[in-house]
Order: C-alpha cells, then sequence, then structure tokens
C-alpha cells in the first residue's frame, strides 16, 4: 500500500512540474500587419545562454499558399541556425508540408481576426519551436514565393515570445521521476522475493 502511495505521490510530482515548465524572457505582441511575401521579419532580444522554446503566431491574409502551384515557404531562424522551414495553407490553398524542424503547431481559419474582404479567408497558426538561445539573440521570419502583392497574399507575425525551462520545475519533474523509479524498484524486489 505504501508503495502505491508513493507512486502516486511521484507521479503527481513529476506532472506538477510540467505545469509550470518555464518562464517568459522575451515578448513582442505587437502585430506586424500584412509583410509581403518575399519579405523577412526579425526580432533581437537579450537572454540567458540556455536551451529554451520560441512560440509564436503567423498570419495568413487572403490566400498565402501551402505547397501547391504558387507554394509560400516561411523559414524561421535563431541566430542564423534554422528552427523550421515549411508551407502552410493558410488562406491559400495547398498542403501543409513541414521540410525540416519538430514545430508544434494548431491552426486557426474560420472566424479569426484575419478573415478580410475578398476571395479568401486567410488564417492563423501557432506554432512553438526549440532551440538554444545566446546571450543576445536575433530571430528571423522568412517567407518566400512568388512575389503575388498585398492584394492578393500577405503575411504577418502577430506575436512571438521566448521562454526557458524554470529550475525549480527541473527539480520537482527529476525528483518525481527518482521516486517512481525508486518505487518501481522497490516492487521489483518484493515480487522476486515472493
Amino acid at each position: 500500500m505504501n508503495a502505491i502511495i508513493v507512486t502516486a505521490a511521484a507521479a503527481m510530482l513529476a506532472l506538477s512540474a510540467t505545469a509550470a515548465t518555464s518562464a517568459t524572457f522575451f515578448t513582442d505582441a505587437t502585430p506586424t500587419g500584412a509583410l509581403a511575401s518575399p519579405g523577412t521579419k526579425s526580432y533581437s532580444f537579450t537572454g540567458p545562454a540556455r536551451a529554451g522554446s520560441l512560440s509564436f503566431e503567423l498570419a495568413g491574409y487572403r490566400t498565402l499558399d501551402g505547397v501547391n502551384c504558387c507554394t509560400d515557404t516561411v523559414d524561421v531562424l535563431l541566430n542564423g541556425t534554422s528552427l523550421l522551414s515549411a508551407s502552410y495553407n493558410l488562406g491559400g490553398g495547398g498542403a501543409n508540408v513541414v521540410y525540416s524542424g519538430t514545430p508544434k503547431v494548431t491552426f486557426y481559419t474560420s472566424g479569426s481576426p484575419t478573415v478580410y474582404n475578398g476571395t479568401a479567408t486567410g488564417g492563423l497558426i501557432d506554432i512553438t519551436l526549440y532551440g538554444t538561445f545566446a546571450a543576445t539573440n536575433t530571430l528571423t521570419f522568412t517567407y518566400s514565393g512568388s512575389g503575388q502583392g498585398l492584394s492578393d497574399e500577405g503575411w504577418g507575425v502577430n506575436r512571438v515570445s521566448a521562454a526557458i525551462p524554470e529550475p525549480a520545475s527541473w527539480l520537482l519533474m527529476i525528483g518525481g521521476l527518482g521516486l517512481v523509479g525508486t518505487a518501481a524498484r522497490r516492487r521489483r524486489a518484493v515480487a522476486t522475493t515472493l
């Protein structure tokens, strides 16, 4: 019975640590508005030289394409290192294809703030990426494709933030996982004795 209580407590410690795993050290919530493709937008910020996460919201205006006849490709670089190269259907049709990187992605389209008058509604996408920050950082978004003009399509960044894991959360998670391992070893030893 004690082993079950210890295992449950350890699992709760490990799970509670994942709920508050990061501290945001950079945020820019100012939307860029529609930018022409091809185009580039950069952010500069300082922070701790550690691994962490980047979260941002990309906006597609009117007919920004995924992979089709008029493919538009977004590249995201942190300090010159590519974190993502992908094409997303943000109003123009086509397939969603990730060429490199491992993003966590959430799409929003119908009813989003990017609904415009015209032939297409655009779309929004939330993306989270993981990388290593330096003391001084440059985050660059580049959209490439055929220049169709803002009357046809555009792209933008609505918000961007950078975060690192909090040491207290890591300690809680490591402690909880250690207790789970100890309980499992204990249970195996009791089973072997019987």
